[in-house]
């Protein structure tokens, strides 16, 4: 029983260390917090760079973090859901910044994505007749680095297809 325990232990800790390795977990930042070196706010930790100065933000020069320039977009806000003659239509204020918005629905356990947009509303025409549906959107800016494009998911909505 007790090198099951252990067997156990010792693969919860290596899974938890190629996490942190991986950046998907950041020991030092709150849950919550995007990346390792950054925060929501987009300034950096202070007091580490790899030549010993620290993080001041100017330029991403003298060892700062190269990422630190970048913030990902709001959240798309009041998103909505309307059904229409032969869908629903999905509307949301425009986010500054952002050159795109992907929408999202959920497909029986689990969300897929539909569409990339740069309008601010999209019309999903595969429903069925009577059906629920729900829907998010996200924020997009291509300007951004990989990892710090996309925003978190807008407000979940829903609504029931026509006929």
């Amino acid at each position: 029983m007790k090198k099951t325990r252990w067997g156990i232990l010792l693969l919860v800790l290596a899974l938890a260390a190629s996490l942190v390795l991986a950046g998907c977990l950041n020991p030092s930042s709150p849950p919550g917090s995007s990346n390792p070196g950054t925060s929501d706010s987009g300034t950096s930790n202070t007091g580490t760079s790899n030549t010993g100065t620290s993080n001041t933000g100017d330029n991403n020069t003298g060892g700062s973090n190269p990422y630190e320039r970048y913030t990902r977009p709001n959240p798309p806000a009041n998103v909505t859901a309307t059904a229409v003659a032969r869908g629903i239509t999905i509307r949301w204020s425009a986010v500054s910044g952002a050159t795109d918005y992907l929408v999202y629905r959920a497909n029986n356990q689990s969300w897929i994505h539909l569409a990339n947009t740069k309008s601010t509303s999209y019309t999903d025409t595969a429903v069925g007749s009577g059906k629920i549906y729900y829907y998010y959107v996200t924020s997009w800016n291509a300007q951004n680095e990989w990892g710090f494009n996309e925003s978190s998911y807008s407000e979940t909505v829903s609504a029931k297809a026509g006929s």
